[in-house]
């Protein structure tokens, strides 16, 4: 995978992580929100909607998954330390991926916790993209300078 697709897929994984928590809260919130079905009562449309993003978000993270990972091991003696944050966010997003997607699949009665794992994994994401755009950014400038 290219520099640039690297990027690009990257900042769409930010775009759609607060897409996704903004959808979230709109659609969770107070205005759709039953406390006593504990369900939310958002239209259809925008709640499929919050889903395909999800999943678009998922498919961008096992995408890039799949070339770092191996990257990991290219490394000669120890990982620089902006390397381990970025890795400790990408493992904390894939944990709790694998939390919300089992708590929508099997564990309903833990619903409620949604929201809050939501915010983490756009925090974690966050923290993921500050540790890594903005030096893909400046490498793909330097490479367009030296052309």
């Amino acid at each position: 995978m290219t520099t640039t697709i690297s990027t690009l897929l990257g900042i769409a994984f930010v775009a759609l992580a607060i897409t996704a928590v903004v959808l979230q809260a709109w659609l969770w919130g107070p205005r759709y929100w039953n406390p006593d079905t504990k369900k939310s009562h958002a239209p259809r449309f925008w709640v499929k909607l919050h889903r395909a993003v999800g999943w678009a978000y998922a498919a961008i993270y096992v995408a890039m998954m799949t070339q770092m990972l191996p990257r990991l091991w290219e490394y000669q003696v120890e990982l620089p330390a902006r390397t381990v944050v970025h890795a400790v966010a990408a493992i904390t997003i894939c944990v709790i991926l694998a939390v919300k997607i089992s708590i929508v699949r099997f564990f309903r009665h833990f619903e409620e916790a949604m929201p809050t794992l939501g915010v983490v994994i756009l925090v974690c994401t966050v923290v993921l993209a500050t540790f890594s755009l903005p030096f893909a950014l400046r490498a793909r400038g330097s490479d367009a300078t030296s052309r």
